[in-house]
């Protein structure tokens, strides 16, 4: 699942940073560069010059199209976005950026349910029930299953847009359980899965996709 983050920032500066305990691995064509936690290169800044990538990390520098960072054999894990003055976030999945228009597009490839566990903490409210959480755990799940490609750049973005999305939930945390515990179910009609829409607050009011300015096909 390939999400696009932090985008409604437009970032022209980034740092992509380790987690406390996990090291990072930056790839840069045939180069890698290996991040370590509390070391000179725990932390590296990317800046955009039009559709050139500028990274920067101890005493590296090195200019490119893109860059992937990933763990040591390649595979998920843990790593902080930061725009400088503003927020860091963490995440869990595959970082690829690269930049376009003087504009940093960062793209994090992550497990579908890590995904659906994502949108149910970013989209319910902090007190709804568990039978509420899973029914929404249903229902991102079957957007994101159905739903791919609404970006060129990446399947979906992390704005209501798509489904907002954050950081990932505690693994024992409420999001986490109701994705769990829905593991796998979407909702379908005639054998396939559709996007489903929903709205974090109706107000009492709902609409059929034709209301919605959608196809009624």
């Amino acid at each position: 699942m390939r999400i696009g983050v932090l985008g409604i920032f437009h970032p022209q500066h980034l740092t992509v940073a380790t987690s406390e305990t996990e090291d990072l691995v930056l790839s840069v064509g045939v180069r890698r560069v290996f991040m370590h936690p509390r070391s000179s290169c725990s932390a590296a800044d990317l800046s955009a010059a039009g559709d050139t990538l500028v990274v920067r990390c101890g005493r590296f520098e090195i200019r490119t199209a893109e860059l992937r960072a990933a763990a040591r054999n390649q595979q998920a894990t843990k790593f902080v976005l930061k725009i400088p003055g503003k927020l860091a976030r963490q995440y869990q999945g595959i970082l690829e950026v690269k930049a376009k228009n003087g504009e940093i597009i960062p793209v994090v490839e992550m497990d579908l349910e890590l995904a659906v566990a994502s949108v149910v903490l970013a989209e319910a409210e902090p007190d709804a029930p568990l039978d509420a959480l899973k029914a929404q755990a249903v229902v991102s799940r079957s957007y994101l299953v159905a739903g791919r490609g609404r970006h060129t750049d990446f399947d979906f973005c992390d704005l209501t847009h798509c489904q907002l999305l954050r950081e990932p939930p505690e693994a024992d945390g409420r999001a986490a359980q109701a994705a769990a515990a829905t593991r796998g179910m979407v909702l379908a009609y005639a054998d396939k899965p559709f996007a489903a829409m929903f709205t974090r607050s109706c107000g009492g009011d709902t609409r059929t996709p034709v209301e919605s300015g959608l196809s009624s096909a």
